[in-house]
């Protein structure tokens, strides 16, 4: 069996979770159309008989501005270290050469000791005419071992990446038994599901300054899981947001997250939600720690 552990990189909302959720055919990661969704190193299992990669989804690669940024960037540098291979994923962009947005990336990776394959995402948005000058463009910065052209969205492409890691993977062992599909614990999974939610429905200035932080999880009779969970924003004017008229946003994000839970957790689940203020978390390692650990 090739084994090994592949980190996901890239700049924010290039797809790098929807490349994951496509080729685990489960969603392990969540996906919204906001920057910056995925705040942790998130590991998804792909087995077969003969393949077992360990997927590592990364925060996008960018210029850290404050304490949540920084601890995302940490998270990045230690999944390229801790990979035995990279895949770096960037999107069509009709034709325009290297994106300069993916040369903050490049420079982070560029001395990277493992292979790297680079997947031109979302090419369902380009014709084929302008998406050629862009594979020649990045073919000659003479960086990458392959580079592969994908829609995750419509699963392109996808099989083809996990083939051509699987060339470039050692054997080695098994690290999660056969049918784990990601090492993330519940209550991170409930809050990433709440947390989606919330960013879908609530304005462009609040999905940055969410947080959610899961304070209970029990059983209740039988098939039950009673869930009580903190949305957590930075501004009064965000918690009015997030809660809405009369509770209305509060009440959809809470019936959207409730179905998706139950159908990731097969059990009936009552879920409570709070909205708090903690002001400027995102800001100070005390705020994080408050809200995410």
């Amino acid at each position: 069996m090739k084994s090994g552990f592949v980190g996901i990189i890239g700049r924010p909302n290039v797809g790098k979770s929807t490349f994951l959720n496509a080729a685990l055919s489960s969603k392990v990661s969540i996906v919204t159309s906001k920057p910056q969704t995925t705040r942790d190193n998130i590991r998804g299992i792909y087995t077969t008989d003969d393949l077992h990669i360990v997927f590592v989804d990364t925060p996008g690669i960018q210029k850290p501005k404050s304490a949540l940024d920084r601890r995302m960037a940490k998270q990045t540098i230690q999944a390229l270290n801790d990979c035995d291979c990279l895949l770096m994923v960037t999107e069509a962009n009709r034709g325009q050469g290297v994106s300069e947005r993916d040369i903050p990336v490049i420079e982070q990776i560029k001395n990277a000791d493992t292979p790297v394959i680079l997947a031109i995402n979302k090419i369902d948005t380009v014709s084929k005419g302008l998406l050629l000058p862009q594979i020649e463009a990045y073919a000659d910065l003479n960086f990458f071992s392959e580079l592969i052209p994908i829609s995750a969205l419509r699963n392109e492409g996808v099989q083809e990446v996990i083939e051509t890691l699987g060339r470039y993977l050692q054997e080695g062992p098994m690290y999660y038994p056969k049918d784990m599909i990601t090492d993330s614990p519940d209550h991170f999974i409930i809050a990433e599901v709440i947390r989606e939610k919330a960013i879908m429905h609530t304005h462009d200035e609040v999905p940055y300054s969410l947080g959610v932080k899961v304070e209970e999880i029990r059983k209740k009779g039988k098939g039950v899981v009673v869930i009580r969970a903190l949305v957590v924003v930075e501004r009064d004017s965000q918690k009015a947001i997030v809660i809405g008229r009369h509770g209305s946003m509060l009440k959809k994000i809470g019936m959207d997250a409730r179905r998706e839970l139950e159908w990731l957790m097969g059990k009936r689940i009552f879920l409570e939600l709070f909205v708090k203020v903690v002001p400027n978390w995102t800001k100070t390692d005390k705020g994080l720690s408050r809200v995410l650990d």
